[in-house]
């Protein structure tokens, strides 16, 4: 499939998947596979950027940032009620019980102030010329795939450099990390095949890094939504409650990052021997 046609098909899909969005605001699955079409979008926008009108595609940006940014605290708050139940399940605690109706509590909050402020559906279809008429050169360009070759060897050497110098008490750096894994891992997914001889990465093992980032990432979240609704831990048995649970995502960070740190040396020597 040619690459505006790609690109158009996704938007698209987003398009289509918007129109009744206020009524899917529970729908777990729904707002998640939202949001990965949105940012595969982004992803294969992104790789294309070097030969797309700068102003133009910053500002397409922008927008598609915004329209995924708006679900993720309701987002992480799908992911805490999940977590929560697993941690009950493991630790044997009856479910439901108080805490996961606070968890619910916190969910209505944020699904009502985002139907007051959701981007209306005008603005999608209004943004899809601009976006076509962004896309529109990448057919006619008769460099695209020497372009897409070195594109994809320069994103590998990025990723390899931050996997060598993160450190995983830094939010900004996993987050920033794990989008750039993304972009990656999308340009792969849906590129012609010839592309993934010039990844410099097994596509396996950045997959792999990239959940476990994304695991990690999910448990600070599910912290500070903890953090940000104090006012609904006010008896003495909930904060207790929380206590534990927060001992319990704590501890699953401490495992997550000594994986994360045992694979980072695996490709560090991937790294000594093809960069």
């Amino acid at each position: 499939m040619k690459a505006s046609k790609l690109i158009k098909s996704k938007y698209k899909s987003i398009l289509e998947s918007y129109v009744d969005i206020e009524n899917m605001l529970y729908d777990v699955e729904f707002i998640h596979k939202l949001r990965v079409n949105i940012r595969e979008l982004r992803s294969l926008l992104y790789f294309y950027k070097p030969i797309l009108k700068q102003k133009k595609y910053n500002s397409f940006n922008d927008f598609l940032k915004n329209l995924s940014g708006q679900f993720s605290k309701l987002r992480e708050i799908q992911i805490g009620k999940e977590v929560y139940h697993d941690y009950c399940v493991k630790k044997d605690i009856s479910y439901p019980n108080e805490f996961s109706e606070i968890l619910i509590t916190i969910e209505e909050a944020i699904v009502s102030d985002l139907k007051r402020n959701l981007i209306p559906q005008k603005e999608l279809e209004d943004n899809k010329m601009t976006l076509y008429s962004l896309v529109k050169r990448l057919d006619s360009d008769e460099n695209l795939k020497s372009f897409s070759k070195k594109r994809i060897k320069t994103m590998s050497k990025k990723i390899s450099k931050k996997i060598n110098e993160i450190e995983f008490n830094d939010i900004e750096e996993i987050h920033d990390l794990r989008i750039e894994l993304k972009k990656l891992k999308y340009a792969l997914k849906y590129l012609p095949d010839y592309i993934k001889d010039y990844t410099l990465l097994p596509e396996d093992l950045t997959n792999e890094y990239s959940d476990l980032l994304g695991f990690l990432l999910d448990k600070y979240s599910i912290l500070n939504i903890l953090s940000a609704y104090p006012d609904v831990f006010d008896a003495y048995h909930k904060s207790y409650s929380r206590g534990l649970f927060e001992g319990y995502l704590y501890n699953e960070l401490a495992t997550s990052k000594e994986i994360l740190e045992n694979m980072k040396a695996a490709i560090g020597d991937l790294n000594t021997n093809n960069l």
